[in-house]
């Protein structure tokens, strides 16, 4: 069980050790606690590994809640430059 911390917003520390304990990535806890997401988190590697768990908890919401999700995922935007261009893979 994790617990709130005692001040708020929380420390960086502080959602550092609660995403180890819960399997999230730290700025996704940013993102749920409704707090700005570092700039760092918009450095994107050009090779984004899987979201599948993010997928399968995606699955799990009330259609409100999926509603919801989506409406945050659209409502963010990487700054300009920060996103590698697309590019076919061989068998695309």
């Amino acid at each position: 069980m994790a617990a709130l911390p005692a001040t708020w917003p929380p420390t960086d520390d502080f959602l550092h050790r609660l995403a180890e304990r819960t399997g999230l990535r730290t700025h996704d806890l940013h993102l749920v606690a409704d707090l700005p997401v570092p700039a760092t988190a918009w450095l994107f590697d050009g090779t984004a590994g899987a979201s599948s768990s993010l997928v399968s908890r995606a699955l799990g919401l009330t259609d409100s809640g999926r509603r919801e999700l989506r409406t945050r995922a659209r409502s963010m935007t990487a700054p300009e430059g920060t996103l590698a261009p697309w590019q076919p893979r061989p068998y695309e």
